[in-house]
């Protein structure tokens, strides 16, 4: 009965993609009908990357090689990014022109979608890179089709995909690399960087770290964030304030500061309340995106979900403990030892037999405030194993942590 649900739901998604894949995809062919087209220019190339921002920080030593190389054969890139994070571009690769696109506006906001497309048909360049993996129908290969140039991608959708959809948007593309399923985002970066030319290597990370918010100058802090780009992949709240209690009490002159996006405020504030108020510092939703990486990169050590701080904290070399489900177990988290991070991710997570999942659990509906078994499983004390580890300093580069139903 459990795998039944499982594959109902499933077949209950695809359906509801198809729909969309069929309403939008008629919006789309009317609005880039008739319009204008520059010209390509053989020297400007697109590099689209629209994913989350966790994501980005993922592939960004790969991005530096990739955008390295096409600059030294004489190319102008063009990078159509996530708008969220797109101001990041313009420190980690000098000399791209930007373009900003917002995921959720262009799904909800048909006026933007038309801006957008109609816009992004002007680019005018002979050759579209979109090294996500996997791709999007309704967003991702919508951009990749209003640019209107060959393109090269991976022949791979998500789960919840028709394949109707997918065999059509592979069109779009003159070139598609073959899956790579069950391995993690890093080879599939690398293979890319091989796909389009030898000599493509991922770079060391040398990024400029923000200024510190002005309120921690004089702290020695932590920093944890409770949030996750989808509920469900929340630890929950009690835990983190168990973990938050144990690690003040062990380091007395040290101070956490809680952060997240402003939606995430009612959370944070939660933990916030169930601890000391003079150790505790919330700064969820009052700061910027780079302030937000300023209090990653000068934290002493970073907790959190499956969620980009995780991915941060490894660009800049810091600490991390990162709780994990098994939807995408492996996907981006844990990171393979020889990941181009200056330190990996410490992950601990509760292994069961429905990992890679794909979050279509087959346990039934998760109500909105609560996490998926897998995650609501993993133990304080098998998270606090590796909390203290990092404390100590006795957990070196690679290790990984594994809770087996602590």
């Amino acid at each position: 009965m459990i795998h039944l649900r499982q594959r109902l739901r499933l077949v209950w998604c695809k359906f509801k993609r198809l729909i969309e894949f069929l309403a939008y995809g008629l919006f789309d062919s009317l609005v880039l009908f008739g319009a204008s087209r520059v010209p390509r220019n053989s020297n400007r190339v697109a590099v689209v990357n629209l994913k989350l921002l966790g994501d980005y920080f993922l592939w960004l030593p790969f991005g530096k090689g990739l955008v390295a190389q096409l600059q030294e054969q004489g190319g102008k890139v063009v990078f159509v990014g996530n708008a969220a994070w797109i101001a990041l571009v313009e420190q980690h690769f000098p000399g791209c022109e930007t373009v900003g696109v917002g995921w959720k506006r262009l799904i909800r906001d048909f006026r933007y979608r038309m801006r957008v497309l109609r816009g992004l048909r002007t680019l005018g360049v002979s050759q579209v890179l979109h090294p996500s993996y996997p791709r999007d129908a309704i967003v991702e290969d919508a951009v990749v089709r209003a640019v209107g140039a060959p393109a090269i991608g991976f022949d791979a959708g998500f789960p919840d995909r028709p394949g109707i959809d997918l065999t059509i948007s592979n069109r779009l593309y003159s070139h598609l690399l073959p899956p790579i399923p069950g391995v993690h985002q890093s080879v599939r970066s690398a293979d890319f960087l091989h796909a389009v030319g030898s000599g493509s290597r991922a770079f060391p990370l040398d990024l400029p770290v923000p200024d510190l918010d002005e309120r921690l100058w004089a702290r020695a802090f932590f920093l944890l964030s409770p949030g996750a780009s989808q509920t469900y992949k929340r630890w929950p709240v009690e835990n983190w304030i168990k973990i938050i209690r144990r690690a003040l009490e062990c380091n007395p002159a040290v101070s956490c500061v809680i952060t997240g996006t402003p939606a995430e405020a009612a959370l944070c504030r939660r933990i916030t309340d169930a601890l000391p108020e003079r150790r505790c510092l919330d700064l969820c939703g009052k700061t910027d995106l780079s302030g937000f990486i300023g209090l990653i990169a000068h934290a002493r050590w970073v907790l959190c979900n499956d969620s980009a701080a995780g991915h941060i904290a490894a660009a800049y070399g810091v600490p991390s403990v990162v709780v994990l489900g098994g939807g995408h177990f492996s996907l981006c988290y844990p990171y393979p030892e020889n990941a181009p991070v200056k330190r990996l991710p410490v992950c601990v997570w509760n292994d069961m037999p429905c990992f890679g999942c794909n979050w279509i659990c087959r346990y039934g509906g998760t109500p909105p405030d609560r996490a998926h078994p897998c995650i609501e499983r993993v133990g304080v004390e098998a998270v606090w194993a590796a909390v203290a580890g990092v404390m100590d300093g006795a957990i070196l580069e690679a290790p990984v942590s594994n809770d087996h139903g602590a």
